[in-house]
């Protein structure tokens, strides 16, 4: 889980999501030790940012960057492996 936060965002304070994000880290731990002594515990990750506010931010590059380590954050969990997804696809092609 990927959780994003502005130091400029007046509605949800910082450390409101600070304590929610270890709150959450402390359940997550919780609850895969008592499923599966095996389950590998999800991240749970916060991302900071400076400047923007509940909306995020208002430059479209910075938006666009945000969107970009989003997509990396999900291709990384889900274990998307471009290179060989590609070499697959280009034989299948064929």
């Amino acid at each position: 889980m990927l959780i994003t936060a502005y130091s400029e965002d007046r509605r949800v304070p910082l450390s409101g999501v600070m304590e929610y994000v270890e709150r959450l880290k402390k359940a997550t731990q919780v609850c895969t030790t008592r499923v599966s002594v095996n389950a590998g515990v999800p991240a749970v990750i916060l991302d900071l940012q400076p400047g923007g506010d509940h909306f995020g931010p208002e430059d479209f590059h910075l938006s666009l960057n945000e969107s970009a380590r989003q997509l990396a954050f999900l291709y990384t969990e889900l274990g998307l492996d471009h290179q060989k997804n590609s070499t697959e696809t280009k034989r299948k092609v064929k």
